[in-house]
């Protein structure tokens, strides 16, 4: 096995905080406890300076490429919570 650190194979950089300082919609967010792209440590802390309406939907087993696998269920709550807070245009 080969490991190579990300940042080698990383060009470009997802400064996620700054895009959301001039975004206030609705943030539905998915934390994976094993996320090895994105660790959980920054995923919450992204929530938590978001300053607009957000919601979190926490996976302690996740990982990066199965947070976003859920059940019907979990995307009808993601819905739910970006219709109930829409702004009008």
């Amino acid at each position: 096995m080969v490991i190579i650190p990300v940042a080698l194979l990383l060009r470009d950089r997802f400064p996620s905080e700054d895009y959301l300082r001039t975004y206030h919609g609705p943030v539905a967010m998915l934390v994976g406890g094993r996320d090895n792209v994105i660790p959980e440590k920054f995923g919450r802390r992204l929530y938590q300076a978001y300053d607009g309406p957000k919601r979190l939907w926490e996976f302690p087993e996740g990982n990066h490429g199965t947070v976003m696998m859920q059940p019907p269920e979990v995307w009808r709550q993601i819905i739910e919570f970006w219709e109930s807070n829409r702004r009008p245009l």
